[in-house]
């Protein structure tokens, strides 16, 4: 495990009177503020997000993430609970849209909603997972069938399409690309 990870955790990290005073400075633009603020909070959010997530890389990026939510937002914070939680909870969202589980969650639920016919439900959640990984291949799989579905093969064979340009031996993909070129194959008979 990465030397980050292993630093000892305090049973308080804060002091949420000092995390006060720091949100409110972040609200009026202090970066000096956000800085301490991301000092403070960097190792407990790192263990937290890794546990979450499984992998540092994933836990050093949701760090940033939540910093910077923390920098957009913290005019919004309404004192309804610590300052800590605050943070806490936005990085318990943050990871859980990091986490690998996640992605396949927002695949399957993309399918499930294909099958039921509400294709534009289906297509918003595999984009939601492309957009967190563009490389996620099961996901463009599923969305290119979303997209025959819908009328709109050209998309279909786009997608198709990068799935092999990311994973060369995708069967799936070849047979979907080997399927519209028959359909394309005997449209073109039959208009001759």
């Amino acid at each position: 495990m990465d030397q980050e990870l292993r630093r000892p955790s305090r049973a308080r990290f804060s002091d949420d009177n000092a995390d006060l005073a720091l949100l409110e400075r972040v609200a009026n633009g202090d970066r000096d503020a956000l800085r301490d603020l991301y000092g403070i909070y960097y190792h407990p959010l790192l263990r937290f997000i890794y546990r979450i997530t499984g992998r540092l890389d994933l836990a050093q990026e949701g760090v940033n993430d939540v910093m910077l939510v923390v920098w957009r937002s913290s005019r919004s914070f309404g004192r309804r609970s610590m300052v800590s939680t605050w943070i806490m909870g936005i990085a318990y969202r943050k990871a859980l849209k990091l986490s690998p589980q996640y992605l396949d969650i927002k695949n399957k639920l993309g399918s499930a909603y294909c099958e039921m016919g509400l294709l534009q439900d289906a297509e918003a959640q595999l984009e939601e997972a492309l957009a967190q990984n563009p490389h996620y291949v099961d996901a463009r799989i599923t969305l290119g069938v979303v997209l025959l579905r819908s009328g709109r093969a050209a998309r279909a064979r786009e997608e198709w399409e990068k799935c092999l340009a990311l994973s060369p031996t995708d069967v799936r993909a070849r047979a979907y690309l080997d399927l519209l070129d028959r359909d394309v194959s005997s449209e073109e008979t039959r208009a001759q």
